[in-house]
Formats: structure tokens, C-alpha cells, sequence
């Protein structure tokens, strides 16, 4: 269940888990990043289940400007809720180029897809959105989001972070999975570096989800330059600006 922070700030990016996220700003519209709301998932021919439950559930969401996904794989485009949120808020999608027309043929009508080439932006109500491509398929991403003067990153499943990403310069909050969250680091500088993407689906195979992550977290903490701060957010937890 979301619950809402009282008023006073900008803009708020609430952790659903996994890599998913909601931000809303202070009047009240919301984009979701790579909203994985379902019990499980396929994998390899295989199901996958989660371990701790995402603390959001689809029927809470009563509206929606924008779904930004980042790739197809099915932890991060979790097709049912995408179409019912679609359904029931007529959102637009906004995903890389190369996986437009997936999300159109699984149910998503063309006019609400919004595909996006390397480094092209759309704007929805105020936020930025500019694509990063992680190769020249353009079926896999990361997203930096600009609302007013606040600048973000997401990685998506972003092995390494693509040599545009890394010349765009600081920005205020990182969400990183953690395979590329010392590059992350060590170009972007966030003053805030939130990891994201560990011990939620129960499945070794997949990056993040049998690890310690205290030991991952000393590790960033030991080369993060000054200023830059790396930290864990729990479930259903709010970061305020």
C-alpha cells in the first residue's frame, strides 16, 4: 500500500522494489520506471518467483502520465500490469525503439508507445526523458529524467554504462542495479546513490539475486569519491526533494 508524504516538497520517487519506481510531483502526477508488479515471471522457459512482495499494488494506481521501461525482459516489463495501468489511466509507454512493437502487439495501442531512439527525449508534464541506448539494437536502456532542476538516472539492466551516458554529467539521484553501479559512480557522481535489483526474485542466475549486499554496498561506499553518498531504501520508502 502507498502511502502518501504530507506536502512541502517537489518531487518524490517511492521504491515499489526490484527496479521498480514511482515518482509523483507535488501536484500529483506520477511516472512509473519498469513497474514489475506481478507474483512471478518468466525466465529462461522457467518461473520465477519473488521473495518480498512489491509494496504497490496495480489497482493503486488511479493515474499515470507515463510507464518508462527499459528493456523487455519480463522483471522490467511486467506485461499485465503495463496493459491494465494503460487501461485504466490511459498512460503513454515510453521504451527504446527496438521494443516498440512488442509492447504494441501485446495489447498497448500504438498511440500511447512512445519508442525511443539513442539519446532522443520526450516530455511528459514537466519531466524530461531522455533515452540511452546500450547498444546500436536499441532494445535495451537506461533513462535520465529532468523535473525542474532535479536530475536522475536510472540503469535499467545496463551492463556497462554506455560512453553518452557517462558524458552526461552529475546528476542528483543514481538508481542502479549493480552491475554498472561503480562506473554509475564514478562518472555521474550522484549526490544520492541508491541500489536497486538484489535479493527480490528467486533465481541465482539473475544478476543481483544471491548476493550480500552489505558487502556490495562497503565496497561502492570504499570508491565513491567525496560527496557521493551510496545507500539501500527500503520497500514502500519515500526520497523527498
Amino acid at each position: 500500500m502507498i502511502i502518501f508524504p504530507p506536502d512541502g516538497w517537489r518531487l518524490g520517487l517511492y521504491y515499489i522494489g526490484h527496479a521498480s519506481w514511482l515518482l509523483m510531483n507535488a501536484d500529483g502526477l506520477i511516472l512509473l520506471i519498469d513497474p514489475f508488479l506481478s507474483e512471478s515471471f518468466k525466465w529462461n522457459d522457467k518461473v520465477v518467483w519473488r521473495r518480498i512482495p512489491p509494496s504497490a499494488d496495480v489497482d493503486e494506481i488511479a493515474s499515470c502520465e507515463g510507464i518508462l521501461i527499459t528493456h523487455e525482459h519480463e522483471d522490467h516489463y511486467d506485461k499485465n500490469t503495463v496493459l491494465k495501468i494503460v487501461k485504466n489511466t490511459g498512460s503513454k509507454v515510453i521504451c527504446p525503439y527496438g521494443i516498440r512493437n512488442i509492447i504494441s502487439r501485446d495489447g498497448v495501442p500504438k498511440k500511447n508507445v512512445i519508442g525511443l531512439r539513442d539519446k532522443e527525449t520526450t516530455n511528459l508534464g514537466g519531466f524530461n526523458i531522455t533515452l540511452i541506448a546500450e547498444d546500436k539494437t536499441c532494445t535495451r536502456a537506461c533513462f535520465f529524467i529532468k523535473y525542474l532542476d532535479i536530475r536522475i538516472f536510472h540503469s535499467g539492466d545496463t551492463h556497462k554504462l554506455p560512453e553518452s551516458a557517462k558524458r552526461e554529467g552529475k546528476v542528483d539521484i543514481a538508481l542502479t542495479w549493480l552491475e554498472c553501479a561503480e562506473e554509475v559512480i564514478k562518472y555521474l557522481k550522484p549526490t544520492r546513490t541508491i541500489l536497486m535489483h538484489y535479493n527480490v526474485v528467486d533465481e541465482p542466475t539473475i544478476s543481483g539475486s544471491d548476493v550480500n549486499i552489505y558487502d556490495v554496498l562497503k565496497r561502492l561506499r570504499e570508491v565513491a569519491p567525496k560527496g557521493v553518498k551510496v545507500e539501500l531504501l527500503g520497500l514502500g520508502k519515500w526520497v523527498l526533494f
